[in-house]
């Protein structure tokens, strides 16, 4: 899975829209993402872009599938946050504000 289409995909959880075509502000996701913790990040990647199970990733960091879950939920939260949004919005790309 490319970087465009990783952040398109990610773009689409966190907001609950149907795909966008890969048309997500890929600077803005990984501005929002350089804002998380290392773990949430590789735990997100592992999950969106490489589409492991809860399991796998809690075991790869020797978590228990539910906490590998919180911990990705959690992270989905953030990544709601208005702060966060404003950076990931397509709609700052357009009016060409940073």
């Amino acid at each position: 899975m490319t970087d465009k289409e990783y952040a398109a995909v990610l773009y689409c959880k966190v907001f609950h829209v149907e795909d966008d075509g890969g048309n997500a502000y890929i600077q803005g996701i990984k501005n929002a993402l350089g804002t998380m913790t290392e773990r949430e990040r590789i735990m997100l990647k592992a999950r969106f872009r490489y589409g492991k199970t809860y399991a796998q990733i809690g075991k790869k960091f020797g978590v228990s599938k539910s906490t590998a879950r919180s911990v990705i939920l959690k992270a989905m939260c953030k990544l709601r946050h208005p702060y966060r949004s404003k950076l990931m919005s397509a709609a700052k790309l357009v009016n060409g504000r940073r």
